[in-house]
């Protein structure tokens, strides 16, 4: 078992990356992650991690399943209206640990191979004591696709339930 770093971070996001392009290259939908996109979706998150929330499991020196969850600190981005100029970074990082009640689950995923053999089940169990450990009182997750049977099952067997369904909206050129 394997924890993130907010020191070594930078160096943590290509094992991470490898694992999220393997996991998810068989769904029709997903577009493989470039070592670039993947730093610039991840700027600004070592500051605010919970370092016990991001988790992966190797097998004999190979990393092979992950989870990756962060304190939800909506609250604070609607209080600042999204803005997250440089004053707003260092209140947000003054004030991250008013944000431990609630978490939300990035993504998580297992290598091709290593499906169904109760990895993600043991990487669950771990992130749900480390909630707990950290004073969290909820876990929300973001979009599953509905044809994403593994994730329903992951997300059904830790007792989890369907919120609400989901709309997409695009806003056209004006």
């Amino acid at each position: 078992m394997r924890y993130g770093s907010r020191r070594r971070f930078a160096e943590q996001l290509p094992i991470l990356r490898e694992m999220l392009n393997a996991s998810f290259a068989q769904l029709g939908y997903y577009t493989e992650i470039s070592a670039e996109e993947l730093a610039a979706q991840t700027d600004g998150l070592a500051y605010l991690l919970d370092e016990k929330l991001l988790l992966w499991l190797e097998k004999e020196g190979r990393p092979v399943a992950f989870i990756v969850t962060v304190p939800d600190v909506s609250e604070f981005l609607m209080r600042v209206r999204g803005r997250l100029g440089l004053l707003n970074q260092l209140r947000l990082l003054a004030t991250r640990g008013r944000y431990r009640r609630e978490a939300v689950l990035i993504i998580k995923g297992t290598v091709p191979g290593e499906q169904g053999k109760g990895y993600l089940s043991l990487l669950s169990r771990e992130l749900y004591r480390n909630l707990r450990a950290g004073g969290y009182q909820a876990l929300r997750s973001t979009y599953v696709e509905r044809d994403n049977q593994g994730s329903q099952a992951q997300y059904r067997r830790m007792n989890g339930r369907p919120l609400h369904g989901y709309t997409f909206y695009e806003r056209g050129p004006r």
